[in-house]
C-alpha cells in the first residue's frame, strides 16, 4: 500500500518518538498511517500490548478498525491466518500464551502480539499498554487522553500516536496540537492524498462552506467558538421577496413542538435550469403561541393556521411533513400509539407516507455543518422578508463552543430559536445527502 509523502514523515516520527499526531484533511489517510503505526507495532514489539481506540464505539467499529483490518488485508495478513478477533488464540496458534482470560475486543497476531481495541467512551482497568493509537481524536476530551497515557507502562521505550482532523471547538485539543508545548505533529491537507479520484476536492469546495473547507481539507485551524450558528447567513444574499408562495407547488413543513411557541416552516423546492441544486424557498411561517389558541389544541390552531396560508395544498394535500422527532414520544393523555404526529396527520388530512421525520433529530453540530453548507453552496436558498421571526434566528442566534444552539434562558427570546429548529429540521430530511462525501 502506498504512502504520500505527509504520510511518510508523520509515520517515521511516530516510529521514534515517544507521541506524536498526524492532523490531516478529509481523504488525507489519517487512518491509513495509523494503522501503518499499528502494524510496524505489531511486528517490531511482538511482546508488548498495543491499544487502539477511538472517541466512540461508533466510530472504532465502523471506520478505525476496519480500515485497519483493510491494510493488513493489503499486506496479506489474514483473519484465522495471521490473527483472531475477539477469540482465544491458544485454540488457533501452537505454544501461544494469551494476556488475557477474555478476548472480547482483543486482535491476537500470530507472532505473540496482542491489540486491545477500546473507545473513550469505555473505562479501561487493569491493562499496561507498550503503545497506543488514537483515531479521530479531535472532539476527545484531553483528561480521557490522560488516562490512556497513564496506561503507558508496558514497554521500556512507549509510543503514543494520535490521528485527527483540526479540532473545531475543543481547546484542550486545540493546545495539544497548537500551543506553546505542542507535541509534534504533521499537517497534511486533502491536496496531498495524490492518490485521489479527478475533481474530488473541487467536489468538496462546491459542498462544503468556507469554514470547513478550510478546515476540513486545507487542515487549517479554524476554530468555530464566538461565531453565530448559522455563520454564513447573510441577509443580503437570502432574503428576497422572491421566496413567495407557489399555489401549484408542493409546501414542505417543518414543525418545532413547544406550548409557547408550537411553530413551522413552509417551503419550496425546485430545479433552476442549468443548476446543479435548484432552490428553496421558506415563503412562510406559523408561530402558534397560546393567545392564537383559544379553546383549541395547538395542532387544531396550527392546522388551520397552513390552511389560510396554502388554500391549494390544503385542498390537494400536497404536503410533505417533517420537524421534531420528540413528537413521536406517547402523551400520557392520549391513547395508545396516538402522539403529535398522529394528530398533525389526521389534522392536515394527508397519509403517513407523507411524513419524513428521523428516529431522532440530529445532533447541532451537525447539523450546523449542513445548514451552513446548504446556505453557503445551494444555487439558491431564499427567506420571505416577511419571516421576521426566522430572519431573527438565522441571523443573530448564537454557538456553544460545542456547535449546539445556545439555549440558555427560554425568556431570552434569542435563545429560544424554535423556527431556527424547524428549518434545521427541514435541511436535515430533505437535504441530509448534501455534504455525504465519502
Amino acid at each position: 500500500m502506498k504512502l504520500h509523502s505527509k504520510q511518510w514523515t508523520a509515520f517515521e516520527i511516530a516510529k521514534t518518538l515517544p507521541m506524536s499526531a498526524y492532523v490531516g484533511g478529509i481523504r488525507s489517510g489519517k487512518t491509513i498511517v495509523g494503522a501503518h503505526f499499528a502494524l510496524d507495532c505489531i511486528a517490531s514489539n511482538p511482546d508488548s500490548l498495543l491499544g487502539i481506540f477511538s472517541n466512540t464505539n461508533k466510530q472504532l467499529e465502523k471506520a478505525t478498525l476496519k480500515e485497519f483490518k483493510g491494510v493488513l488485508e493489503s499486506y496479506g495478513i489474514r483473519e484465522y491466518e495471521h490473527y483472531v478477533v475477539n477469540k482465544n488464540p491458544e485454540n488457533f496458534f501452537t505454544g501461544y500464551k494469551s494476556k488475557f482470560t477474555a478476548h472480547d475486543g482483543i486482535w491476537s497476531f500470530w507472532n505473540g502480539k496482542q491489540v486491545f481495541t477500546f473507545s473513550l467512551e469505555t473505562q479501561i482497568r487493569g491493562i499496561e499498554l507498550g503503545e497506543a493509537w488514537g483515531d479521530e481524536v479531535q472532539d476527545s476530551k484531553i483528561d480521557e487522553l490522560y488516562v490512556v497515557l497513564g496506561r503507558m507502562s508496558g514497554s521500556k521505550t512507549p509510543r503514543t500516536f494520535y490521528t485527527l482532523t483540526p479540532p473545531a471547538d475543543n481547546p484542550e485539543i486545540d493546545e495539544l496540537i497548537y500551543g506553546d508545548k505542542a507535541i509534534p505533529v504533521t499537517f497534511g491537507t486533502t491536496y496531498d492524498n495524490i492518490f485521489l479520484e479527478k475533481g474530488y476536492v473541487e467536489m468538496l469546495k462546491s459542498t462544503y462552506s468556507p469554514l470547513t473547507f478550510a478546515r476540513e481539507v486545507l487542515c487549517e485551524r479554524k476554530p468555530m467558538s464566538g461565531l453565530n450558528w448559522l455563520y454564513v447567513f447573510d441577509k443580503n444574499r437570502h432574503v428576497s421577496e422572491k421566496a413567495a408562495y407557489q399555489p401549484n407547488q408542493i409546501v414542505y413543513l417543518s414543525f418545532d413542538f413547544n406550548n409557547n411557541p408550537f411553530v413551522c416552516t413552509m417551503a419550496h423546492r425546485g430545479a433552476i435550469s442549468g443548476k446543479k441544486h435548484g432552490y428553496i424557498h421558506y415563503f412562510d411561517t406559523v408561530v402558534i403561541e397560546p393567545d392564537n389558541v383559544v379553546g383549541r389544541t395547538y395542532v387544531e390552531a396550527i392546522c388551520e393556521a397552513i390552511m389560510l396560508k396554502c388554500p391549494n395544498q390544503w385542498r390537494s394535500k400536497a404536503f410533505i411533513v417533517t420537524g421534531d422527532a420528540s413528537g413521536a414520544s406517547q402523551s400520557v393523555l392520549k391513547r395508545v400509539g396516538e402522539n403529535v404526529w398522529t394528530d398533525l396527520v389526521r389534522g392536515l388530512g394527508i397519509a403517513t407516507r407523507q411524513l419524513r421525520v428521523s428516529k431522532s433529530n440530529p445532533r447541532h453540530s451537525d447539523s450546523r455543518e449542513l445548514c451552513n453548507a446548504v446556505f453557503q453552496n445551494f444555487d439558491e436558498v431564499l427567506i420571505n422578508p416577511k419571516n421576521r421571526e426566522l430572519i431573527r434566528d438565522c441571523e443573530f442566534v448564537k454557538a456553544k463552543p460545542d456547535g449546539s444552539i445556545v439555549k440558555d434562558n427560554r425568556k431570552n427570546i434569542m435563545q429560544q430559536a424554535d423556527l431556527l429548529d424547524a428549518l434545521r429540521y427541514d435541511i436535515n430530511a430533505f437535504n441530509n445527502d448534501f455534504i455525504r462525501v465519502g
